[in-house]
């Protein structure tokens, strides 16, 4: 990955694991399937904590990449959509639901991600978030500016968010008058006019998607020197295997 030229790069194509941190850690993942111990106990156990929290992190862009695909699956245009015989507006709101459920989740699992890396300890819990930021080497190194970057993208969709997803309240005039059409149909022109403009915000999804997935990888940059002092003192005695 050519970090010299970022306007070049697609961030939404590029793995996690591709980073210089993410490779050292599927490297010690891969040793430890192999059985190719040579490192201490302590190394091993940091690395799969490290490789779940990575993991989670790719798995959910993954999951928000597909959702976004989904949602321009329902396009009037496509055709086979009438195979999922799913009506069109029922099924536009369950992934817009899906897509504002899984949009928090990214930052939540970043502060886990730093939360591992520097071996804080902390338990999962509503006040996460302030501990994290209040550690000294994420303030030494300024990283809770990326946690900026995750309020940006939430503050781009809030509005739609509250007004489709909140409580399941349906306020949002084009998307009642999708989940409507099947039960009373109306002009099927105006209907799919509808359709496009509930599509058209992956637009947004999509540049969210792009500038959260620019900000975790060069986070795991950022993290690249600390990570390697841990991981280094962590291997330095060898573990015994009794014959």
């Amino acid at each position: 990955m050519d970090l010299d030229d970022t306007s070049q790069i697609d961030w939404n194509a590029q793995s996690l694991f591709t980073t210089p941190m993410g490779q050292i850690v599927q490297q010690s993942i891969t040793e430890m399937y192999i059985k190719k111990y040579d490192k201490t106990r302590e190394y091993y156990e940091y690395m799969q904590e490290v490789n779940e929290a990575i993991s989670n992190l790719s798995q959910s862009f993954w999951d928000i990449d597909l959702t976004i695909k989904l949602i321009k699956f329902s396009h009037p245009k496509i055709k086979s959509f009438k195979m999922t015989k799913v009506d069109r507006g029922d099924y536009i709101k369950y992934h817009f639901e899906n897509y504002f459920f899984r949009l928090p989740k990214l930052k939540d699992q970043v502060l886990q991600l730093l939360n591992i890396v520097f071996r804080m300890k902390l338990s999962q819990s509503k006040g996460l978030e302030k501990k994290v930021i209040a550690h000294q080497c994420v303030q030494d190194k300024k990283l809770d500016i990326f946690l900026n970057y995750f309020e940006e993208a939430f503050s781009k969709i809030r509005p739609l968010r509250d007004t489709i997803a909140h409580r399941s309240d349906l306020t949002d005039a084009n998307m009642s008058m999708l989940t409507s059409y099947q039960l009373v149909p109306y002009n099927r022109e105006q209907y799919e006019l509808r359709l496009c403009m509930m599509i058209s915000y992956t637009y947004i999804f999509e540049k969210n998607q792009c500038l959260l997935k620019q900000a975790v990888i060069i986070l795991l940059l950022a993290l690249e020197e600390d990570f390697n002092l841990i991981v280094n003192t962590l291997a330095k005695i060898p573990i015994v295997v009794s014959s």
